[in-house]
Order: structure tokens, then C-alpha cells, then sequence
């Protein structure tokens, strides 16, 4: 049908037919209006387009334009001449229209196809279960995948002139000398937030420590002191449960070691202490939303930070630990894994704006803080953009931190008290 594919269900040929006309007006939008073909260009492609004629058209005006050539009539039809028939030209004759039209002509398009792209995925995710017999939990991750992928608003991914940041920076510095007002999450440590002033947007943090020295302890410190502050995060806990880390946070609340909770071994006294505690504790731990069952992965975190921010914004994600998320796409090794997992965390931040912290081991060994003890993957010390890591005795009650990586500011060292019984780390 003059190189038409036709819609594989009847009851879409309106929608089909009002997609085709679309596409037409905008080809021949684009041929008379070659200049602003950087405008559709950026929102769509070529094989965004539904009809055969017109993708080989788009493509190349597409060629015509980045080559540096002029796009008009003359030149589209230069470059097709082999493909398409100068007839078909005739019917493309379309009044001229502004780059605004252009670019609604074009969302449409990429409407229409999107929707095509949801019918692929659904319909090959259902291929795999039914026929291939996949496993679900990996096939619902890549149909996530997939999908988020759509998700995306052209403009997000849109180029902008670096102009456009200029009043913001200039609004940031002035409430900082104003107010002292720096944009991001505060540390919670004198000594250190001299050094790492807040989280600032857009950074990937990784706290580091060996086994046991309380780096699980030192983020959720941070989280708590957000929620209480009617701010949101998300929390990937690979290795405790829900309970777990809600006896670990009453705990620190009540100042009382965990297993006297968990053993219900407290005096009258404690009793009533308890039970206030539990309801403040319930009041802002509506900010933390836990994740801890289920496969994780990039695909995964994306898809709860989406969902989540159609609630309210999120402020903060936390993965502990970078070692067990599982990667978006299996490496070869455990390091070409462990690198997927960094960019994917590093790219969540610079997507959505807000800070990203991963915890991290380190590898078994002696000596000082350095990026090389990063377990798995020299791409941990180089992505991030701040690596804090955690020394203390292991029957200590004084932490050193070491910021051994600040991509904006300096480094050095930091020292806190460790009140272990409250898991729980605090000015000296």
C-alpha cells in the first residue's frame, strides 16, 4: 500500500490514518522549512515515522542537515531520486509553518511510535514467559527497562546553553553569603561538614569502611536527621531486613542496645520511654521508603524513584551495598559487573537531580584509606564524586573520617565519637 505497513488491527485505522497524515504535513513542514529541522531532529528520528516513504524521506533530510547542506526540495529530492519516485514530491506541497507547529507535528509522531515500542516490549515480554519460558523476575526487569527507556520527555535529554545556568549559580552563591544556605544534605559532623560542606545535588557519594565499623551507620544517621527534616529517601538494603533496620533505629532513638528490644528485656520505665518513641519514630519515618526485598537493579531503582516522585519528591537514594546490587547487564567479571552498577548509580544522580550515596567494602588488607581498597572496580573512586571512608578500631569509640576524594573541593581528615549501643556516630 505505496509502502504503507498497514496497522495489525482494524479498530486502530483511525488513530493509523490520523498518524499518517500527521506524518505527511510534518515531512513536508520539514522540506520547506529546512532550517528548523534541528528542532524536530531533537525530539524524533527517522524510524520514529510509520510509513516506509516517509522514514526514507527523514532520513535524509536527517543526512541532508547534519552534513551541513542546505534542506529544501531540491536536495531531498536529490537524495531519494534511487528510492522514491519525484512524483510522490507533488503530494508533499504544503504551506511553510513556524518551528512550533513543527515540533508538535513532531511529538505526535514520536507518540504514535512510542506507542508501537509499549506493544513490542509487552508483546516480546510475554513471548519470553509463555514460550521461551524465561525467568519472570528477569524479564519483568527488562520490560521495565525497556519501558522506562519511553518514559523519558524529549526535553530531558534535550541540549540547552550552558546561559541558562547562569542565574541559578548566581542565586546559590548570594544565599550561601546570605544565609549560609548551601543546596544539599547536611552531614550531621562539625569536623567534616568543614570539609564536605553538604551532599550537593547531582553528586554520587560513596562511603567506604571495612566490615563492622559502621558505614550502614553513618548513612542512616544522615537519613534520619532528612526524615525528620520532612525529607524523602529511598534505602536499597541488600543485607538487613525491614525489621532489622526499624529495631536499628529505635535503638539509636531509645539509646538503648538492639537486642534489648528485640528480647523485650525493659523496665516499666523503658516501657513507656518505648512506646512515645515508636510513635514519634512512625510520624517521619514516612520518609524513608525501604526497599529490601526482591531482585535490585538499576532498572528497578529508576522505576521505585519514579514511582515515588509521583508521591512526592524524593531527596536522596541509598544502595547498601554497590557489591550485591545486581547490574543492570551481566559483565563478564565481577569488575565489569561492579562498573555497570557505578554508572548506572552515577547517572540516577545526574538524571534526577538529587544526591545518590553507595556504600561500599573494602578490599581485606591493612593500611590507610585509599581508592585502590575499593572492592571490585577502580570506576568506584573515579565516578564518584566524593569517597568518605570510615576508620575506627574495632573496639574504638573514635572514627576517623577520610575524604579521600572531593571532585570540588578538598580533602582530609575528620574525627567523631562512636556510640556503638546507639549505633550511632557524633561530634566529640
Amino acid at each position: 500500500m505505496n509502502g504503507q505497513r498497514e496497522p495489525s488491527n482494524t479498530s486502530d485505522e483511525a488513530k493509523w490514518k490520523a498518524n499518517i497524515l500527521i506524518e505527511k504535513r510534518l515531512i513536508a513542514n520539514l522540506i520547506f522549512n529546512g532550517s528548523k529541522a534541528g528542532t524536530v531532529l531533537r525530539i524524533i528520528s527517522a524510524h520514529d515515522f510509520y510509513d516506509q516513504t516517509h522514514i526514507t524521506i527523514a532520513q535524509a533530510i536527517t543526512d541532508i542537515f547534519l552534513s551541513g547542506d542546505e534542506v529544501n526540495l531540491e536536495s531531498v529530492v536529490e537524495a531519494t531520486k534511487r528510492k522514491l519516485p519525484t512524483r510522490l514530491f507533488e503530494q508533499l506541497v504544503s504551506s511553510p509553518t513556524d518551528a512550533n507547529i513543527m515540533a508538535w507535528q513532531a511529538k505526535q509522531v514520536l507518540e504514535y511510535s512510542n506507542a508501537r515500542k509499549v506493544h513490542g516490549i509487552l508483546t516480546a515480554s510475554l513471548r519470553d514467559l509463555t514460550i521461551e519460558m524465561k525467568n519472570a523476575g528477569e524479564v519483568a526487569a527488562a520490560t521495565a527497562g525497556g519501558l522506562l527507556d519511553l518514559s523519558r520527555s524529549p526535553e530531558e535529554g534535550g541540549l540547552k546553553p550552558m546561559s541558562d545556568d547562569v542565574p541559578g549559580c548566581y542565586e546559590r552563591s548570594e544565599a550561601a553569603y546570605r544565609d549560609g544556605d548551601i543546596p544539599g544534605i547536611k552531614l550531621g559532623l562539625r569536623q567534616l561538614e568543614k570539609i564536605i560542606p553538604v551532599l550537593e545535588p547531582q553528586t554520587f557519594t560513596v562511603i567506604a569502611a571495612d566490615s563492622g565499623i559502621g558505614k550502614t551507620s553513618f548513612a542512616m544517621n544522615i537519613i534520619t536527621r532528612m526524615a525528620k527534616d520532612n525529607k524523602r529517601s529511598i534505602i536499597y538494603s541488600l543485607e538487613m531486613g525491614r525489621s532489622e533496620m526499624m529495631y536499628r533505629i529505635l535503638a539509636s532513638e531509645m539509646g538503648i542496645p538492639m537486642f534489648k528490644l528485640k528480647q523485650g528485656a525493659l523496665s516499666p520505665g523503658e516501657w513507656a520511654r518505648y512506646a512515645e518513641v515508636c510513635g514519634n519514630v512512625k510520624k517521619y519515618s514516612k520518609n524513608m521508603v525501604l526497599a529490601s526485598t526482591g531482585r535490585i537493579n538499576i532498572n528497578s531503582i529508576v522505576a521505585d524513584i519514579r514511582i515515588q516522585q509521583k508521591i512526592e519528591p524524593i531527596d536522596l537514594v541509598l544502595v547498601d551495598y554497590i557489591q550485591l546490587l545486581a547490574p543492570k547487564e551481566k559483565g563478564n567479571n565481577d569488575n565489569e559487573k561492579i562498573t555497570a552498577v557505578v554508572h548506572g548509580l552515577k547517572a540516577i544522580a545526574q538524571t534526577f537531580g538529587f544526591p545518590v550515596i553507595g556504600i561500599s567494602q573494602y578490599s581485606r588488607g591493612h593500611g590507610l584509606a585509599d581508592l585502590d581498597r575499593l572492592r571490585g572496580s577502580g570506576s568506584i573512586g573515579h565516578d564518584a564524586d566524593n569517597v568518605i571512608a570510615i576508620e575506627r578500631p574495632p573496639d574504638g569509640d573514635v572514627a576517623t573520617f577520610r575524604v579521600i576524594k572531593q571532585r570540588n573541593g578538598p580533602v582530609g581528615n575528620a574525627d567523631a565519637r562512636w556510640i556503638g549501643h546507639r549505633t550511632e556516630f557524633i561530634d566529640l
